[in-house]
């Protein structure tokens, strides 16, 4: 289920036979819409087949690229940098500030 992909709807076959495998004990509910026929083990597992399609196609398939990860290396790197040189020059401005204070300027 999870490496199935699909381009605007998933096929209900193959949900199907998923839905066979996995035997229809482990769902819960079994939404007959009004069947006029004497419901079978086949067209149960159809409609939970077509309610999980219908699900897949309102959610989509999101595949992530893998090349553009959250950390970046470089731009941390950068970033430290910039911090250390940050607190190097307000330290300076911080002391001479304090300084110019206790001298009464």
């Amino acid at each position: 289920m999870r490496s199935l992909t699909y381009l605007n709807m998933p096929s209900v076959d193959v949900l199907e036979e998923y839905v066979d495998k996995m035997g229809l004990d482990k769902f819960a509910f079994v939404n007959r819409f009004g069947q006029r026929k004497i419901p079978t083990k086949q067209s149960d597992a159809r409609h939970i087949a077509w309610a999980i399609a219908m699900h897949k196609k309102r959610i989509g398939t999101v595949r992530r690229k893998r090349s553009s990860t959250w950390y970046n290396r470089t731009k941390v790197d950068f970033m430290n940098v910039m911090r250390r040189r940050m607190m190097e020059r307000t330290q300076a401005l911080v002391t001479r500030a304090l300084k110019e204070q206790v001298e009464g300027k």
